[in-house]
């Protein structure tokens, strides 16, 4: 487990092409500029099978690539936020879902958050490296704004992400036809 403040959290399958093209982007591109902003901060890479440029990654100061965890549960609780920087197409995003049902922080693009809807008011979205490094940053440096995000985090994903909510929603619809 992570035992620093300031610890980002990226996982996934890490031999999906989307999931490679973004870690290897953040790392390359948006992680230095966080680094030279934000002291001591580290970024864990947790997913099944890392392809062989995701596992150069961990030569990168402040990175740590971990395979599989026995509990993805209290690894995303134990960090102090999760980045989602996707940047080419996806489908569902359950890494972004998971993050907020366990009510942590989140910082994505807008890619990386299609098909949550409303999930813009929970979640900090960038649409570029500079506005994923600001937002970064500013979650990092500001507690008050975190907790919030973890607040309001959990309860989207209760009344959003829920199956009964979802399920409800399509009767609602079927009921209309």
């Amino acid at each position: 487990e992570p035992d620093t403040e300031n610890t980002l959290l990226f996982f996934g399958n890490l031999s999906y092409r989307p999931n490679v093209d973004g870690v290897k982007h953040f790392c390359s591109h948006t992680y230095p500029e966080i680094q030279k902003q934000i002291n001591q901060v580290s970024l864990h890479i947790i997913g099944n099978q890392p392809a062989r440029v995701v596992q150069h990654l961990k030569r990168k100061p402040g990175v740590k690539i971990t395979g599989w965890v026995p509990s993805l549960i209290e690894y995303i609780a134990s960090v102090t936020a999760v980045v989602s920087p996707m940047r080419i197409g996806v489908g569902f995003p359950n890494k972004v879902a998971e993050s907020l049902a366990l009510g942590k922080a989140v910082v994505c693009t807008d890619i990386g958050c299609r098909g949550l809807p409303g999930s813009d008011q929970v979640l900090l979205v960038a649409h570029n490296d500079k506005e994923f490094i600001q937002a970064t940053v500013e979650l990092l440096r500001d507690p008050d704004l975190r907790k919030q995000m973890e607040k309001r985090a959990w309860t989207y994903a209760r009344e959003s992400i829920n199956p009964n909510t979802a399920l409800a929603a399509l009767d609602s619809v079927y009921a209309k036809l």
